[in-house]
């Protein structure tokens, strides 16, 4: 494909990339965008058909940015109990810290053991060793554990619980 195709093709497209980006990368979306475009350029004539081109463009702006994502995706640093010294909270937890671990505090043992050492930094594998389980089996309940946490947490700012 000539660069000239290319280029028309990506004004034709460069919007809805954006707009697709956003998705996974709200903050790097146009980072993201600008970089598949310049890995584009370099094998343009690579492409054997725009339908090619456009298919590419798609799956690697959706890739990349899905890669940003991960990248840059903050570590919420959440620990299971609020740290307490002899006089009661060494720090005012706030409301929704509050909620959290009531949430957690509610799951059936196997998964609240789960969350907490995910919350310590451990991986599926080391968590499925400590715990003598597959590896699947600690993905499906720490699956199971959030869908409850984030159902409670819903009931809790509805009042219902």
């Amino acid at each position: 494909m000539s660069p000239e195709a290319f280029l028309e093709i990506w004004t034709e497209m460069e919007q809805s990339l954006k707009l697709s980006a956003s998705r996974y990368a709200k903050s790097g979306a146009e980072d993201v965008v600008q970089d598949v475009f310049i890995a584009a350029l370099s094998c343009s004539e690579r492409f054997q058909s725009p339908e090619h081109c456009r298919s590419w463009l798609r799956i690697s702006v959706r890739n990349k940015a899905i890669d940003y994502f991960r990248k840059n995706r903050k570590q919420a640093s959440i620990v299971t109990e609020p740290p307490t010294t002899d006089r009661g909270p060494a720090v005012p937890a706030d409301a929704e810290t509050k909620m959290l671990h009531e949430a957690i505090r509610m799951l059936p043992r196997r998964q609240r053991q789960i969350i907490s050492l995910e919350l310590e930094g451990e991986s599926t594998e080391s968590i499925a060793k400590a715990l003598e389980v597959t590896t699947s089996t600690v993905r499906s309940l720490r699956r199971y554990a959030r869908l409850r946490i984030a159902q409670h947490l819903i009931e809790l700012e509805r009042g219902e619980s």
